[in-house]
């Protein structure tokens, strides 16, 4: 494989691993091509002649492919960089445990079990592997870039759960990934069904649960249970925190805000005495109550 398949392959194990963190992404993209330091006329090989032939007397005594592409070598360094402080390392030579991986996609294979065997080893019969530099392994370039562009997507609207939220469109989940939004502001879409038989797509923001169950904010009232059920549903995570403040006692808030009592959430408009957990409704500009104790 040429160096951009390596880094894309590299990258994508990483950024599904660990999202954007560009230290570990790089890390891993730079450990991606160290194998073919043995190889004079690779990229990271031309690199490493200009300094004193490096990659020429590496090829002259270990040959291409051969113990520099072997596991033994890159999984010793990175059982070792386990125990350094710095997690960086440790994903650089991972990024180089993934080339000699990736290798077996190649026509020739890879003696990745070096100094301990010669034996050949690939992942497929021939037919189904790739020469370098040749269509077939800028098809699976392809595939790779396609496959970060869509974790990317996928990370952006709040991971894998919400992705498969998405496409079955099942309430149960969408109820799962609001707990595990934690204090994130969320909205609840999808079709309800009301109490009196009338149907309709909503949007509406998630206020809290009551026994397991969503209550929303659909404008002008709360929606719980009893008015109602989601025929279907998806959950839309925003990055906005959206965290209840607890009072102590009673407490008259000087703007509207949703609080929970211990068992129902409740609307309270500006001046109402509020107690337990209290959140700001959706027309504040911040999350700062102001309010004076009773």
């Amino acid at each position: 494989m040429t160096a951009p398949t390596h880094i894309a392959f590299g990258s994508m194990i990483a950024y599904a691993a660990v999202g954007v963190d560009w230290v570990i992404l790089i890390a891993c993209a730079v450990g991606s091509v160290l194998p073919d330091i043995d190889h004079p006329r690779s990229a990271i090989g031309r690199v490493a002649n200009l300094f004193w032939g490096a990659s020429s007397k590496i090829n002259k005594r270990w040959d291409h492919r051969k113990a520099v592409h072997g596991r033994p070598l890159w999984g010793t360094l990175f059982v070792v960089a386990y125990f350094l402080p710095w997690e960086w390392i440790g994903w650089l030579f991972m990024g180089a445990l993934l080339h000699c991986f990736i290798d077996q996609l190649n026509t020739q294979g890879v003696e990745t079990w070096q100094p301990y065997t010669d034996k050949v080893v690939v992942l497929f019969k021939r037919e189904w592997r790739f020469r370098n530099g040749h269509a077939g392994e800028y098809i699976l370039l392809a595939v790779f870039v396609v496959v970060i562009g869509f974790t990317y997507n996928v990370r952006e609207k709040g991971g894998f759960r919400v992705f498969a939220n998405e496409i079955s469109g099942a309430h149960d989940i969408t109820i799962q990934n609001y707990e595990r939004a934690g204090n994130l502001k969320c909205y609840v879409e999808g079709d309800f069904r009301y109490a009196d038989g009338r149907k309709a797509k909503v949007k509406w923001l998630i206020v809290g649960l009551e026994k397991k169950e969503l209550v929303c904010w659909d404008g002008k009232q709360l929606i719980r249970k009893k008015d109602g059920e989601f025929l279907g549903s998806v959950i839309i995570q925003t990055k906005e925190e959206w965290k209840p403040v607890q009072v102590a006692g009673i407490a008259y808030m000087a703007e509207p805000s949703f609080f929970f009592s211990g068992k129902l959430w409740h609307y309270a408009k500006p001046g109402t005495p509020v107690l337990g957990w209290v959140k700001p409704a959706p027309d504040r500009d911040n999350e700062t109550l102001s309010r004076r104790q009773n």
